[in-house]
């Protein structure tokens, strides 16, 4: 039987943490959480999808599970989509800031 995408077991993965760019930017904490709505569309190359003004169609919910004490800081997140679209949580993670670690795109 297939099960929506909302009632996934979540999925943890480890990422690098970009620095705050101003003073004003939010520092890193454990337990943060992010609630994402984006449209997500296919860019150039085809099989790389980003963020588009429009109706959301991707959702997911991101949460900072831990953060390293090490060079360069890491984050474990918990990532639960709600959503199906293709390379959602890699977007969705790129867009908070936190890039899949060794991810090429």
């Amino acid at each position: 039987a297939h099960t929506p995408p909302s009632e996934h077991t979540p999925s943890f993965a480890a990422q690098a943490l970009e620095e705050p760019q101003s003073q004003s930017d939010q520092y890193w904490s454990s337990g943060q959480q992010w609630q994402l709505h984006h449209r997500l569309e296919k860019a150039d190359p085809a099989f790389v999808m980003r963020i588009v003004p429009g109706e959301a169609n991707a959702h997911s919910t991101l949460i900072l599970k831990a953060i390293s004490q090490t060079e360069p800081v890491l984050g474990l997140f918990e990532l639960t989509p709600h959503t199906g679209k293709t390379h959602q949580l890699r977007v969705h993670m790129a867009s908070i800031g936190a890039p899949l670690l060794h991810d090429r795109y």
